[in-house]
């Protein structure tokens, strides 16, 4: 028998390091979630990774352009 994510208590050690002060409510609640909406979400975060990377790139340029007093 296959084990899936949902058989898998949020407890349980996977391949990767789980956030202690994660929420087990929200870990579950993700696992029960379509493989569609996980992808649409990763890729909304992506994109919002993005636009800080970018953001953060101008803020030092800028500080690195103004002059010193």
């Amino acid at each position: 028998m296959r084990r899936t994510d949902r058989d898998r208590p949020p407890t349980a050690p996977g391949d990767f390091v789980r956030d202690p002060l994660a929420n087990p409510a929200a870990i579950i609640a993700a696992r029960e979630r379509s493989m569609a909406e996980r992808l649409e979400l990763a890729i909304s975060w992506n994109k919002v990774a993005s636009q800080l990377r970018e953001g953060m790139v101008l803020v030092q340029a800028t500080q690195q352009a103004a002059p010193r007093r």
